[in-house]
């Protein structure tokens, strides 16, 4: 096995691990109000014809959200949905009740890590039960692990 592959591996690993550490800690940040400054939805098509067997069509909607907050008598902006996770969802329910729940002039709750103000999100592990916590560590490993046989698949491919 090529050394670029174990490489890839940890390096994905260490990210999952670093981004879960980061939606834990997020439980303790503390809850100020704040205002929604900008929100898009942008679609994107996936086509998994090459990916699997089934023929289905998938969409991923990238949120794009701004908001502005206070804390401390400092102003900031922040464009985080969820601590440690992109602003990604595959399901469009979810996307348009995000149009809802964050169109621009709402006013909301925006979750600030004292100790680095400028880090904020509008959703932290808080929000999530402990069942939640796992799955999101076990979808962050089986994403690298992902990775990882993909590459390998490439590689064996190319020889």
């Amino acid at each position: 096995m090529n050394n670029m592959f174990i490489v890839v591996l940890v390096a994905s690993l260490i990210v999952a691990v670093v981004l879960f550490t980061l939606f834990l800690r997020s439980a303790s940040w503390e809850e100020v109000p704040g205002e929604i400054v900008y929100f898009q939805i942008d679609e994107s098509y996936i086509s998994t014809t090459s990916v699997s067997s089934s023929n289905r069509n998938l969409f991923n909607y990238k949120i794009d959200v701004r908001y502005k907050y206070a804390f401390e008598g400092q102003e900031y902006e922040g464009n985080k949905l969820v601590a440690g996770l992109p602003n990604v969802t595959s399901d469009k329910n979810i996307a348009d009740q995000m149009a809802v729940d964050y169109a621009v002039g709402n006013k909301i709750s925006v979750f600030v890590d004292a100790s680095s103000p400028q880090r904020s999100s509008l959703q932290t592990a808080k929000s999530f039960g402990w069942k939640a916590f796992l799955m999101l560590f076990f979808l962050m490993m089986l994403a690298g692990l992902f990775l990882f046989g993909f590459m390998y698949f490439k590689k064996m491919m190319n020889e």
